[in-house]
């Protein structure tokens, strides 16, 4: 009936990028005031302002709000891939 996806996405121009073993690797944003990379289960967040993000799962739904204050902050979350600030992240 092509409802049912059984499991299966499609995801379109998707890039992941292994940044060595540590786990950790900054992405830019357009901005140069932001900064997202990861460690592990966790989201880093380095702003020059408060900002409050939607984490989203890479099948568009909103699986969280992030309330990220000035400075560097970091945000737990369960493993898998989202899309924050419009960059694609990994956690693992």
């Amino acid at each position: 009936d092509g409802t049912t996806n059984h499991g299966w996405f499609q995801a379109d121009d998707f890039r992941l990028y292994y940044k060595g073993t540590s786990g950790i690797g900054v992405v830019p944003s357009a901005a140069d005031s932001l900064a997202i990379s990861t460690d592990g289960c966790f989201i880093v967040i380095n702003s020059d302002s408060r900002r409050n993000l939607t984490l989203y799962a890479v099948d568009g739904r909103a699986v969280a709000q992030i309330n990220a204050p000035a400075g560097l902050s970091r945000h737990q979350a369960a493993p898998g891939f989202y899309i924050l600030a419009g960059h694609k992240i990994l956690l693992h």
